[in-house]
């Protein structure tokens, strides 16, 4: 198995403190932590679950740090800034060949991705674990159709509330996979496991790509 290097990705706002696995030259997941002002970083565990997955289903993986968090340089930037520093890791994956690339993001990463932009969601699969809907505003977003997408929440989740990821997920013009982890809240501990089974299905699905 080899073993993550710790690398430095240039972005828009500066220099990415990230780890990547060169497990796969043909695919790679990116995945983003939950929100920077609580916490959150690319040691979360789960992030760590989907990193897991990604590798056991044959990926590579970049984890980052948004701008601001350990040693990314800048500073927190109200989302806008953490959609560039996402697009600046698409951009480093793809200038290093990667042609099949998967966007995973958990909570506050799930909205980024979300928000990044309506050319890079029609490209890539994407895994949102909780996204905030009861806390973030998710209406009215740009969104291609056609988007292959798989959504892990939990049943006792309050900042992703089951009835509007409902009703959310409703107005999507996309192909969804939704997986409920029953009696986890927002933070799954000791849920992991189900989000990395969830993950690797879709992703050895043959039609998610």
């Amino acid at each position: 198995m080899p073993l993550e290097k710790e690398l430095f990705i240039k972005g828009e706002r500066g220099q990415l403190e990230a780890r990547i696995l060169d497990k796969n030259p043909e695919k790679i997941g990116i995945i983003c932590h939950p929100h920077p002002l609580y916490g959150g970083n690319m040691d979360n565990n789960v992030v760590y679950a989907l990193k897991t997955a990604l590798e056991e289903s044959d990926y590579s993986t970049v984890r980052f740090n948004f701008g601001g968090v350990g040693r990314s340089e800048g500073h927190y930037g109200e989302g806008v800034g953490e959609v560039k520093d996402l697009l600046g890791v698409i951009k480093y994956c793809e200038n290093e060949g990667f042609k099949n690339i998967v966007l995973a993001g958990y909570s506050f990463g799930a909205w980024v991705i979300v928000n990044s932009s309506s050319s890079t969601l029609s490209r890539h699969p994407l895994v949102l674990v909780s996204p905030p809907v009861g806390i973030y505003n998710f209406e009215n977003l740009r969104v291609p159709k056609d988007v292959k997408c798989l959504i892990v929440a939990g049943t006792e989740d309050y900042i992703c509330p089951l009835e509007k990821l409902g009703k959310w997920c409703a107005e999507l013009p996309w192909k969804i996979t939704l997986k409920k982890v029953h009696r986890c809240d927002h933070f799954f501990l000791g849920g992991e496991g189900e989000i990395s089974k969830a993950m690797k299905n879709f992703l050895l699905t043959p039609d998610h790509i």
